[in-house]
């Protein structure tokens, strides 16, 4: 059973012990803002497939571009081997960007097909060609999303649990927020340096449970 955030945050108040992250403390609320960043950070370092999910993309304006940032609020990083794009039943195939923009330099080509020919993923947003001119629904199958925030002493983390999780948001928020914000720069490098020894810990134990292409290593 995961540990909620009360028990991390009872552990970073003794490991700090200084009064403005005591409860009550001036600075108390950062440590919950801190922690939230270590996960979302950590979730961006590894492959969290258990955050893998789909979004529609509905647009009738003609342009070439779906920033996600408008069209998925979610969004936070694509899997290489998992993310597609669907149109209705049919996969458009993914290219790059530079092959995208080669087909069409100035975007002014525009079809009221639904299907576009190619799309690309680059820059948090999603590209097509031709242009779709009428109402399109778009499927991105598969991104991975962002956590979801701890908001409460009786929030858990939202990442795939392993007993040593608390241990890594504490070591992150003591090296990288807490002991720097004290000026205790030497124990900061310290619990930075755990950190990221838990950080590895931790992609190890979820590769242990990811599926892998036959024959094809996977590289991060």
């Amino acid at each position: 059973m995961a540990d909620t955030w009360n028990t991390a945050l009872t552990e970073l108040q003794a490991l700090l012990d200084d009064g403005v992250f005591s409860t009550g403390g001036s600075k108390e609320a950062y440590l919950l803002t801190w922690a939230n960043r270590v996960i979302r950070d950590t979730c961006l370092e590894v492959h969290v497939r258990q955050h893998l999910t789909d979004a529609t993309i509905t647009t009738a304006t003609s342009t070439f571009e779906y920033p996600f940032a408008t069209y998925v609020t979610d969004f936070l990083k694509i899997s290489d081997r998992f993310t597609k794009v669907r149109v209705d039943d049919s996969y458009p195939e993914v290219v790059t960007l530079e092959e995208l923009n080669e087909r069409d330099p100035d975007h002014t080509e525009s079809s009221t097909n639904e299907d576009p020919t190619v799309v690309a993923i680059e820059a948090n947003s999603l590209f097509t060609y031709p242009a779709m001119g009428s109402a399109t629904t778009f499927t991105l199958e598969n991104y991975i999303r962002e956590p979801v925030d701890m908001t409460a002493t009786s929030s858990t983390p939202d990442m795939p649990w392993v007993y040593y999780v608390t241990d890594l948001i504490v070591a992150g928020v003591a090296g990288r927020y807490g002991f720097p914000w004290l000026n205790e720069f030497d124990q900061a490098k310290f619990w930075a340096g755990r950190y990221g020894e838990l950080l590895e810990k931790y992609r190890f134990h979820l590769d242990q449970s990811n599926s892998t292409k036959r024959g094809q290593p996977e590289y991060y």
